[in-house]
């Protein structure tokens, strides 16, 4: 018999456009999962594992088009989002000038001396530009550079684009008023608010509060007031869903155990609950596999939803080599369905093949010794 909990994972999963259910398109794959994030390979493999088909002119037209922009959001981290949506996401989830204030200090500007940077960037930024024409154009510090565009990215006026390789994230810069028509601005705060908890709960529902909080980042004082602007039932133990969506969620079945997904670092569905509310991902005792020692989400294997094994991976020559940390044997035909599909993330990247070997987990913090630094 089903429990409540596969049940929950049953829908979480397939809202995710993940086992079986994948988007008929790169477009709607973002905008069903709000945002997924804007480094490179992680952003372009979150968005493979839930569209049909991945085509990488059609990932790199998002941004061509002016279909989609990278931007910091939540919690602050640089995010892949729909330009649709990205003048309510800045300003939900926008931050003032002090959360900032460690990448001035880095690169040894007071406010004032910030304030006149940021206004030469924008004026010299009309066009994408390498951080190195930047630095020089608008006459940035040698050290700190990128840490105060990301800075003006944070305010809203400077934006990232056009990041060409699918497994680097290094892309130009460009004033948002320039690329968009106008800069973000934080009005609208409140309406922008209840939006995102809306977006959340229909995509990662459902969920608690104190979910929704953790995804968003920053304060969590507004959350109660932006949920009782919502219509919604309450599952039990907190976990909240859109009213519209309580028949189908009762009516939810669990994804084909054979389906495999392969879901790479940083994952929207991955990082979309507090590290107590984690509980739908795995089986108890295996949810911690899933992250690092500061909580940053691995790369991932669901099998029928469900994950099964953490993976992370390097490249050598034309081969992808994966490090698979499996939390319990797995079954013949569930390891080929694994290895297939990181044969075809290793295409998508560029490599000929991906030879998978399991290891004893848990597995390094992503990005190895110099990321420690918890994104929460």
């Amino acid at each position: 018999m089903e429990t409540p909990a596969e049940r929950v994972r049953a829908w979480s999963v397939r809202r995710q456009r993940l086992g079986g259910e994948a988007a008929p398109d790169l477009a709607t794959a973002l905008d069903d999962v709000v945002a997924v994030y804007g480094s490179h390979p992680s952003g372009p493999l979150s968005l493979a594992a839930r569209v049909r088909r991945f085509d990488a002119a059609e990932y790199r037209g998002l941004e061509e088009d002016r279909a989609a922009v990278r931007m910091p959001a939540m919690r602050t981290s640089v995010h892949l989002v729909p330009v649709r949506s990205a003048r309510w996401v800045f300003a939900a989830t926008h931050r003032d000038l002090r959360s900032q204030a460690w990448r001035l200090r880095n690169a040894g500007v007071d406010q004032a001396g910030y304030a006149v940077l940021r206004d030469r960037v924008v004026a010299a930024a009309r066009e994408p530009l390498t951080l190195a024409e930047v630095r020089e154009r608008a006459g940035l510090p040698a050290e700190g550079a990128a840490g105060l565009l990301h800075a003006m990215g944070q305010e809203g006026v400077v934006l990232r684009v056009g990041a060409v390789s699918l497994r680097s994230s290094v892309g130009r810069y460009v004033a948002t008023d320039a690329w968009l028509g106008a800069a973000f601005t934080p009005e609208g705060r409140e309406a922008a608010l209840t939006t995102l908890a809306d977006r959340y709960l229909r995509a990662f529902g459902p969920a608690r509060a104190e979910d929704l909080a953790w995804w968003a980042g920053g304060p969590r004082s507004w959350v109660p007031a932006a949920l009782a602007r919502l219509d919604l039932v309450d599952l039990g133990g907190g976990l909240l869903l859109p009213a519209d969506l309580h028949d189908a969620f009762r009516a939810c079945v669990p994804p084909d155990p054979d389906v495999v997904d392969v879901v790479p670092v940083w994952d929207a569905y991955v990082m979309g609950y507090a590290p107590d509310g984690r509980a739908r991902l795995a089986d108890g005792p295996h949810v911690d596999r899933c992250y690092d020692e500061v909580g940053n989400g691995l790369g991932v294997v669901l099998s029928g939803g469900r994950a099964v094994a953490a993976w992370g991976s390097r490249f050598r020559g034309r081969v992808m080599e994966v490090d698979l940390d499996p939390f319990a044997r797995l079954p013949a035909r569930t390891r080929r369905a694994v290895e297939g599909r990181f044969d075809e993330v290793a295409r998508l990247l560029g490599a000929a093949e991906a030879a998978v070997r399991a290891v004893d987990g848990p597995l390094k913090p992503v990005g190895g010794k110099g990321n420690r630094r918890p994104i929460s």
